[in-house]
């Protein structure tokens, strides 16, 4: 008897140190007793203890009673009663608990007398099952979802313990649609089974990542599919591997599309970086190349831009070498030498800015850049500037400006100067005799803007009726046969009518072949009484106090690979008297700064192993400690709209694109020296 005892208090204690709670329900008197943490579990007081089967039923959860009823019914029947539920607690909250009864007295007639059992709360386990389950079902749906084909496999292996076969474990729906199965038709099958022909390289490359656990990551051209894929293949277990398979045909379509076109732009860049002379005779091949290259047309203007970027490096070299042989001491033969080269190399430049200003329009990137202006004063230094032309070709220059016209306006002054110059250079060559006129005259005026009409007419040979239907079209000039007498790109119309979209306008002509030509442009600009004038101001920087920091011989650093422009940039200092170190790249910079002090940088842009954007952004990151500013001007070759606006965000103070002239050098280091010699 006492040992019946013993291990009865052994048992209370066990009991009473976990976490269970312990029930006892006479089913004759259908009341409930409880033992134990069955108060604590239910959170009820004792005087709130449940004492009946009914208030006990009442807790249940609605959609959980008909199953705990039907589980009770069933132990009666002989079934064990083990039951997961939820109960409401005091707070009026449900929590999830699991019980397990026996019933251990029965009457003589079979009826159940007692029923006796456990409960324990279990909504800490439920909510980490429930948000497993969440989880899971995330998972499995972005698993689906993902436009990369998925697949676990486990890899087959010989005796020799070398790959065979492979196995598919899983796939998701997007790797059934690259092999066009369904994922019953898939898996538990090996590669083999489903594609006979597979390359037995391939169950060598991915054993490897299944064996020793070591990732790869690799383009696959299927020749079974005929398919490009991108594939990232990792081992989640030994034995196991699975791939993610990035379907990239189309991209290597694109590719290799682009490539050619590449190869077919390169050709023409070649063409384009020689002479003058060669771009003319080689013009029709240009012609063919432009034709077959027109769907790439993005392509093609990124190509034009750094076109543009190689040819102004030494285009830098020879005006700037010009410009250094002028100020020497040279006789009348050598200065007329100097002069035609000086002239040649301007033409050039000129066609290249044409180029330039095709590949903006192409890319959309032609912008305005709206300030004031006095009409007249423009018309007048034209009209100046093309009488010395003129009057070599005994042409009468005139104009004709409407006096209505408010002079003060404000527009885009340099292109509707280019716009003129366009078609008065055009006038000028085509006219061997008679006179050229510019009239200008308002067409309308409505608040603050104005609508004016240009009109130039000229006295010579005309345009002819098959042409006039292709002028203002791109590399259009109307007779081959011209391109000895009238030198040009065949771009200055096509540029000219974009350039006049721009300003709301329109272009059109009147001609008779040998009597001459009328072009006629409307442009729309504000008046200056009205308009409003906000500029967008760069934010200020810390400059340099002339007067504390500089020394009477300001040194200026000369960023540069190219070593002609290089030669160039530090002889035109040094005839201001200012001393120079030079770098031939950003990394070579930054170590001259450690053991330099310099006043200025010349930072060309494109240089090989440190960039002149990365040497700034090195710079401006330790002068955040010095509390230095160091002025910083980009010199550059690229000269496409934004351009100046791209080196200013990176951190530079100023920007000058090459070919640069000795004056506007001067003038970008006076501004950031403060003075020059």
């Amino acid at each position: 008897m006492t040992n019946i005892n013993e291990t009865e208090a052994r048992f209370r204690f066990a009991i009473e140190a976990s976490d269970i709670g312990v029930w006892d329900w006479n089913m004759q008197t259908n009341k409930m007793f409880y033992y134990n943490k069955c108060k604590e579990i239910l959170g009820l007081e004792s005087d709130e203890m449940l004492y009946s089967y009914e208030q006990w039923k009442g807790l249940i959860h609605p959609d959980d009673l008909s199953r705990v009823v039907s589980n009770i019914q069933k132990h009666l029947n002989g079934e064990e009663y083990t039951l997961e539920y939820r109960l409401k607690n005091k707070a009026g909250n449900y929590k999830w608990f699991v019980t397990r009864g026996k019933i251990l007295t029965w009457d003589k007639q079979g009826n159940p007398l007692r029923m006796i059992g456990i409960i324990v709360d279990i909504s800490a386990r439920k909510k980490v099952e429930e948000e497993l389950r969440n989880s899971e079902e995330k998972f499995r749906l972005l698993y689906s979802a993902m436009s990369q084909g998925v697949a676990l496999h486990e890899i087959i292996v010989d005796a020799n313990g070398d790959p065979i076969d492979y196995r598919y474990l899983d796939v998701n729906s997007s790797f059934e649609k690259i092999l066009g199965l369904k994922s019953e038709k898939i898996i538990g099958r090996t590669v083999k089974e489903i594609m006979p022909e597979v390359e037995s390289y391939w169950i060598k490359e991915f054993g490897q990542v299944a064996l020793s656990g070591q990732a790869k990551n690799f383009e696959n051209y299927s020749h079974i599919l005929s398919r490009y894929f991108e594939v990232f293949a990792y081992s989640p277990k030994k034995g196991q591997f699975a791939v993610l398979a990035t379907d990239i045909t189309e991209r290597k379509i694109r590719e290799k599309e682009l490539r050619e076109q590449y190869e077919e732009l390169t050709a023409i860049h070649e063409e384009l970086a020689a002479t003058e002379e060669e771009l003319r005779t080689n013009y029709e091949q240009l012609e063919k190349a432009k034709e077959q290259t027109e769907k790439a047309t993005k392509a093609k203007s990124q190509f034009l831009a750094n076109m543009s970027h190689e040819i102004r490096t030494p285009m830098n070299g020879i005006i700037g070498v010009v410009d250094l042989l002028e100020s020497t001491t040279i006789n009348d033969e050598q200065r007329e030498y100097l002069k035609i080269l000086k002239s040649s190399s301007y033409l050039l430049l000129d066609i290249i800015n044409n180029v330039l200003d095709f590949s903006k329009i192409e890319a959309g990137k032609l912008k305005l850049n709206n300030k004031p202006f006095l009409l007249k004063e423009e018309i007048n230094k034209m009209i100046n500037e093309f009488s010395i032309i003129g009057h070599k070709k005994g042409l009468e220059i005139m104009y004709h400006l409407d006096p209505y016209i408010n002079d003060n306006l404000i527009g885009d002054v340099m292109r509707l100067n280019q716009v003129l110059i366009n078609i008065m250079n055009n006038a000028i060559k085509f006219t061997e005799k008679g006179h050229i006129i510019l009239k200008v005259k308002k067409i309308s005026s409505l608040n603050e803007k104005i609508k004016l009409q240009f009109c130039i007419e000229d006295t010579g040979i005309g345009i002819s009726e098959d042409f006039k239907k292709d002028i203002f079209k791109i590399f259009s000039q109307e007779d081959y046969s011209y391109n000895k007498k009238y030198s040009g790109t065949g771009l200055g119309l096509a540029i000219s009518k974009q350039i006049i979209n721009l300003l709301n306008g329109d272009i059109w002509f009147e001609s008779v072949k040998d009597k001459g030509s009328i072009f006629y442009f409307t442009a729309e600009f504000f008046m200056q009484n009205t308009y409003n004038i906000v500029k967008n101001l760069p934010p200020s920087k810390k400059k340099t106090n002339i007067g504390e920091t500089l020394s009477l011989t300001p040194t200026v650093m000369v960023v540069e690979d190219n070593e002609i422009n290089k030669y160039l940039a530090i002889k035109l200092l040094s005839n201001k008297k200012l001393e120079t170190i030079s770098a031939a790249n950003g990394k070579e910079a930054l170590e001259l700064l450690e053991k330099n002090k310099v006043d200025m940088i010349l930072m060309d842009i494109q240089m090989p192993e440190l960039n002149g954007f990365e040497a700034t952004k090195i710079i401006r990151e330790k002068e955040k400690i010095s509390g230095f500013h160091l002025p910083i001007i980009a010199m550059t070759a690229y000269a496409m709209q934004g351009d100046k606006e791209k080196s200013l965000e990176m951190g530079m103070d100023d920007y000058i694109s090459k070919p640069f002239n000795k004056e506007e050098l001067y003038k970008k280091i006076e501004k950031w020296l403060g003075f020059i010699k």
